[in-house]
């Protein structure tokens, strides 16, 4: 038989499962927002004003601290923006190659007055994509984020699982261990809690991103 006693008051009264008690610390509240703005019409601007149902999630610091992973980071915006950015890019690489046609194509064109049309024209193009390749890498930095995460969430959560909270003493612990090099019936903090479950899904350089 399991023992599921604390290890620090060894009872048991006061020992909860992890998954349990994370989610009793995870609420989502229904509610309505107010808005206002501006909208166009046949007659012009006109004041809008409406109302909004959302939905907001209330996580307490203990849900926090025992999660079994980081959440998943956003890619749309640097990858919108990023685009967004490129697009002065093309404009002026289009602009580019029409000149650089014309250049070949005039009457009194050489090879010096195309290469500089060419240079010219591409300086122009390099100079708004150096933001939009950084929101670019940005986007693919958080998208191998998200992958490793993905890849580790099932190792973790089946350690994550099996894990036990004392409410008396206020630490978390396995009844036998998760995994290899890991502690059964040890007291962790809930962050150490955290930090090893990280560990074994092989994120846990994203403790502190948290």
């Amino acid at each position: 038989m399991v023992d599921t006693s604390c290890p620090g008051c060894a009872r048991v009264n006061w020992v909860q499962r992890v998954p349990a008690l994370h989610a009793t610390g995870v609420s989502t509240v229904s509610g309505t927002d107010q808005y206002s703005g501006i909208g166009f019409s046949s007659t012009g601007l006109v004041p809008v004003m409406g109302a909004a149902v959302v939905n907001r999630t209330s996580t307490t610091a203990l849900a926090q601290a025992t999660m079994p992973a980081p959440s998943q980071v956003s890619i749309a915006r640097p990858l919108l923006l990023g685009l967004l950015l490129s697009v002065p890019a093309l404009l002026f690489l289009a602009g580019t190659v029409a000149a650089v046609a014309g250049e070949i194509n005039a009457a009194d064109s050489s090879v010096g007055s195309v290469v500089g049309v060419a240079l010219v024209g591409l300086l122009f193009a390099i100079a708004p994509m150096t933001p939009a390749a950084s929101a670019f890498a940005v986007a693919a930095s958080r998208s191998r984020r998200n992958r490793r995460v993905q890849r580790g969430l099932s190792a973790a959560y089946a350690a994550w699982a099996s894990g036990c909270y004392c409410h008396r003493c206020g630490v978390c612990f396995w009844p036998a261990s998760p995994a290899p090099g890991v502690s059964g019936r040890h007291p962790f903090s809930p962050s150490e809690f955290r930090w090893v479950i990280w560990n074994i899904g092989g994120y846990g350089r994203y403790f502190n991103a948290a």
